[in-house]
């Protein structure tokens, strides 16, 4: 079987669908010897134990295996995105409303290409923050990273 991110992902997804995980990104590449695959899951109110990580380890290599959609031998990492977790879709900003963000923007927007605000609201298209006195309206496509600030610095 020819292996691609697309197969890969449908193999994963209901699996950590079943254990009541998100899927948070995914990262596969393939080497001459060997190919990784990491993911990066959570619960989705976040908090996964290292338990449960171990064994969605297990689950999906036993699945890779069984499907053979790594012809050659890989490394498969599952693990949690940590304090730092990126926000990636709109779930994850939603998930962040009335928290603070730290977003790193395509072009400069009030002369910073780095916004510090608090997410407002999650649009279709775009994203409301709130930094200082001023309501930013942020369209996705402008998103280059953002992530949870924690913390009060």
């Amino acid at each position: 079987m020819p292996e691609s991110k697309e197969e890969l992902r449908s193999l994963v997804l209901p699996l950590l669908e079943t254990a009541g995980v998100v899927l948070i990104d995914m990262h596969f590449s393939r080497g001459r010897h060997k190919s990784f695959l990491r993911l990066l899951v959570d619960k989705q109110e976040g908090g996964i134990r290292v338990e449960e990580l171990a064994f969605l380890n297990d689950k999906i290599g036993k699945a890779l295996d069984g499907q053979n959609l790594v012809s050659n031998s890989y490394v498969l990492e599952v693990s949690s995105p940590g304090l730092d977790r990126p926000l990636v879709n709109k779930e994850d900003f939603l998930r962040c409303r009335n928290r603070r963000v730290r977003i790193l923007l395509k072009e400069a927007m009030q002369g910073r290409f780095e916004l510090l605000g608090v997410v407002v609201e999650v649009k279709e298209g775009s994203l409301i923050v709130q930094k200082d006195d001023t309501l930013l309206e942020i369209p996705w496509e402008a998103i280059v990273k953002s992530y949870q600030v924690i913390g009060t610095n």
